[in-house]
């Protein structure tokens, strides 16, 4: 009986075992250099914060890190102080976009953070960075990888449309590489909603990559001027130039109002081809995404896909909870399932949301290497096949 005793005193005097969340939340707490770094900016909620990737007018992006998750993610931060009536606007319209969409090919969003001076946007890092400084840098893209990339962002845009959402800021500045095969769109802060009828009047984006008919101080269809950005991309990507170049807004005006460019020869006629139909001053006459991904040019790509539920919350899947991988890497990470029911529907603005957004994000990225490594060993035809039923992921390696 004594032995007992003491058996029982000395598993009772036995430190507690804490979970991954616990340990974190205790360490926030508790632990000096994560206080000091909470105090410093170089931590914001779950998420520790390093090197800078970029800064604008309104916001600086800085590469962070998930505590929990070991994920490495953007982290877009935005002054309050200098957030005007139209600026919040803007940001609200950007979150509500990207909480909204789910493709491959589009950046994600997975958090957002507010504290008393600052908003902060956790979303999906690209490690490559812009599609822009890379042709800068490297020049033009040969044409087979440029036609999965175009592939890659005709099947963004088009998703993006069938939502109605339109993004009005297509650029090579807004396109992000995430691997050497996997382009994604980003950068929804002039993005709104409308349906393919409704006539908008907001001048928005980049001027080199403006549609005839955003300088005619009239309405214009989104769909349509989405379309013309995308033939302008297309036109940097093959050659590494502009089509349309001069040294004022005024001149540069003129010339696309023109619609004159010159489309260099080494160019493939049926990339050639392409281009003509989508820079088509006349917006009921420029080609249609339908058309655009029938086009001989991009003949045999496969379009991936959208995504399944991967911007829903633990709490909207219901049945689907006891199935969901995601939610079991939650569990063994310490979120209990009482967190997980309490979990509010507040969208991005949840570390637990957050968190599982992550996860979410690292199970379908594994399974795109998985299918590419599967893609890869088999190969011939039976690969073909698979990859025209399986392309609803961009392969991430």
């Amino acid at each position: 009986m004594r032995n007992n005793g003491d058996d029982s005193k000395s598993t009772s005097n036995s430190p507690i075992q804490l979970s991954p969340l616990q340990r974190l939340s205790k360490d926030l707490k508790e632990d000096e250099r994560c206080k000091k770094e909470l105090t410093v900016g170089k931590r914001i909620g779950y998420y520790r914060l390093r090197g800078d990737l970029g800064n604008g007018n309104f916001a600086q992006v800085k590469l962070g890190m998930h505590c929990l998750a070991r994920e490495n993610v953007a982290v877009k931060i935005l002054d309050k102080t200098k957030l005007d009536d139209k600026t919040q606007k803007l940001l609200s319209r950007e979150i509500a976009s990207m909480e909204k969409i789910q493709h491959p090919n589009i950046i994600q969003i997975f958090e957002v953070i507010e504290s008393i001076s600052n908003i902060y946007l956790v979303i999906e890092y690209a490690p490559a960075g812009e599609l822009f400084h890379k042709i800068l840098n490297d020049g033009k893209i040969r044409e087979p990888l440029a036609k999965t990339y175009f592939t890659q962002m005709t099947a963004a845009v088009s998703y993006m449309h069938s939502i109605n959402v339109i993004h009005r800021d297509i650029k090579a500045e807004n396109v992000f590489i995430s691997s050497s095969t996997c382009i994604k769109l980003g950068d929804l802060g002039f993005s709104t909603f409308a349906s393919p009828d409704d006539k908008l009047d907001t001048f928005c984006g980049s001027p080199p990559y403006a549609a005839p008919e955003l300088f005619k101080d009239d309405f214009y269809l989104g769909p349509k001027v989405d379309i013309w950005a995308l033939g302008i991309l297309l036109f940097f990507m093959v050659t590494g130039t502009m089509p349309f170049r001069a040294e004022t807004v005024g001149k540069l005006k003129k010339k696309i109002l023109a619609g004159i460019y010159t489309i260099p020869e080494f160019v493939s006629p049926d990339c050639r081809f392409l281009i003509r139909q989508i820079l088509r001053l006349i917006p009921y006459d420029r080609w249609s995404l339908p058309e655009i991904m029938r086009s001989t040019w991009l003949e045999g790509n496969d379009f991936p896909a959208p995504l399944q539920a991967s911007n829903r919350s633990p709490k909207q899947l219901d049945g689907l909870i006891e199935d969901d991988p995601s939610i079991s890497s939650l569990l063994r990470l310490g979120v209990t399932q009482e967190m997980i029911n309490e979990c509010p529907d507040t969208g991005s603005r949840s570390n637990i949301i957050g968190l599982y957004r992550i996860l979410r994000y690292q199970e379908e990225r594994q399974a795109a290497a998985e299918l590419a490594l599967s893609l890869e060993v088999h190969g011939g035809k039976n690969a073909k096949e698979s990859s025209k039923t399986t392309s609803k992921f961009c392969t991430i390696l």
